[in-house]
């Protein structure tokens, strides 16, 4: 399953498959999920788990649930007593259409047969399909670096903004980004570090640390705040979440 592909074919299906915000949350916090299990065909995870990366109560979550299943969007086996529930997530680019790469390798198997120059034809197909895979690679780390930028911008409204255009910022979360972490990571280190009143400039310098480019400097910095605990921590704020609810499936617990 590709994640990219599957999140274009689910906003095309969503045009036409209008769906509440709690399960749109939920479908995204479930492919997140699986894709830190490495795509497994079923999975299981916990409902206290789902509840934390889609910010839905026990109800919400239920009714979220149902409605994926209504549509033909996940699979669900309730767990046994205390057990976590497996879950099955179908492939929306199937669920649309042919999948690209069917289509592809149906192009290749029309050129083996009606073309006398099969390797050449063949090479250049590859080449083609290479540099638009890149393009939409390149396109889609654009996309989440600028959602990256702009949930700080919200969490810290009042304390501290980038400023959208600032490539030195961009390049450091990009660079985090193809390290391995993923949107969710990273903004649940955005939101973590929000609850610390030191480096949101409760200081003696008054100085914000708290910046991105505090945060993206290294893999061991994102790591620190994804893991730093507000509710045990004195520098704890409150209202954190506020303003950021079309935003809530991105700061996920992290297990990119």
């Amino acid at each position: 399953m590709n994640y990219i592909r599957e999140i274009r074919a689910f906003y095309d299906w969503l045009g036409v498959n209008p769906l509440p915000p709690g399960s749109i949350a939920l479908w995204h916090a479930l492919m997140h999920v699986n894709n830190k299990a490495g795509w497994k065909s079923e999975f299981t995870v916990a409902n206290m788990m789902l509840q934390s990366l889609t910010g839905l109560s026990r109800q919400g979550l239920d009714r979220a649930r149902n409605d994926l299943i209504q549509r033909g969007l996940i699979e669900y086996t309730k767990g046994r007593g205390n057990r976590a529930g497996k879950y099955k997530v179908k492939s929306v680019c199937n669920i649309i259409g042919t999948p690209v790469d069917t289509v592809i390798d149906t192009m290749r198997t029309q050129t083996d047969t009606q073309s006398g120059h099969t390797s050449s034809t063949l090479d250049k197909l590859n080449e083609n399909e290479t540099k638009q895979e890149k393009k939409e690679k390149e396109d889609d780390l654009a996309e989440q670096v600028n959602q990256i930028i702009e949930y700080y911008n919200i969490v810290f409204k009042g304390v501290y903004q980038h400023r959208k255009n600032n490539q030195t910022i961009k390049n450091k979360v990009k660079t985090r980004l193809k390290r391995g972490f993923t949107v969710q990571d990273i903004c649940l280190a955005i939101k973590n570090i929000r609850a610390s009143a030191f480096h949101c400039g409760d200081n003696e310098n008054g100085k914000v640390y708290a910046t991105l480019d505090f945060i993206c400097r290294n893999d061991q910095k994102v790591e620190e705040w994804m893991n730093y605990n507000p509710e045990n921590s004195k520098q704890k704020e409150g209202g954190l979440t506020h303003g950021v609810g079309k935003y809530r499936h991105l700061y996920a617990t992290g297990g990119s």
